[in-house]
């Protein structure tokens, strides 16, 4: 038998003398769990998509105001370069159930906000008026409940690695405050990957990262992926 055999049966034969160890490590760990958590997330809305938002918001702002008080007509325009910071503060609070290498889990989500900026010129044109400038500040931002499965390996005593997955019921806003804002409800796939530690008999640590796929509605706010990385505490 060559060499890289004998090592491929030496490491099959180790990692199945380990199942049941991880098997009873898993075991202990089995039942309710809770947690909560915070973390950055990333909100993958483009700069561009932003501004023909804001564009159509300025007209839209425009016909409100005229239509509040027809004796008042004014235009509004962007001008000059608008910015957008896309990271933001996520979290979430969560139950679960584990059996042994698999668990469930439900709760309510944060992911955040992405903050929108552009100046803008405000023209009067009935009365005639002199123009000013002025800037207009956006958002985009998700909530909502989840549902998830996880995929558990156990590493030693206190630790576990895992894969997560599941469904996200989202409530998504997209708006310029004081002009217009869409809003959208949707069910969005996410995955993920985290380690958690065990560092004490009913608490446990957990770092990961999540990706939540096309969240929102293309036609109303657009859609866009958003990135969490996230530290829970757990109570067992």
């Amino acid at each position: 038998m060559k060499s890289t055999n004998v090592m491929a049966a030496g490491a099959l034969a180790g990692a199945l003398a380990l199942l049941p160890v991880a098997g009873a490590q898993a075991q202990e760990r089995e039942g309710w769990y809770f947690g909560v958590s915070g973390g950055a997330s990333s909100i993958d809305v483009s700069r561009a998509d932003f501004d023909a938002f804001a564009d159509n918001a300025l007209v839209l702002g425009s016909i409100d105001l005229m239509l509040e008080d027809p004796s008042i007509l004014v235009d509004f325009q962007r001008t000059g370069e608008s910015s957008l910071d896309d990271s933001g503060t996520g979290w979430s609070a969560y139950a679960g159930y584990r059996w042994r290498y698999v668990a469930a889990e439900v709760g309510y989500l944060n992911l955040g906000r992405a903050s929108y900026r552009t100046p803008i010129i405000v023209n009067p044109i009935d009365p005639a008026g002199p123009a000013f400038e002025a800037s207009a500040t956006g958002k985009a931002a998700s909530q909502g409940a989840f549902a998830a499965l996880l995929g558990v390996l156990p590493l030693g005593s206190q630790f576990d690695l895992y894969v997560r997955g599941g469904v996200y019921n989202s409530r998504t806003t997209v708006s310029l405050e004081g002009f217009a804002s869409a809003k959208a409800t949707s069910n969005d796939l996410f995955a993920g990957i985290g380690a958690d530690w065990s560092f004490s008999e009913g608490f446990a640590a957990r770092v990961e990262y999540t990706r939540y796929l096309d969240v929102g509605d293309e036609d109303r706010t657009g859609e866009f992926d958003i990135d969490l990385v996230s530290v829970s505490v757990l109570f067992r």
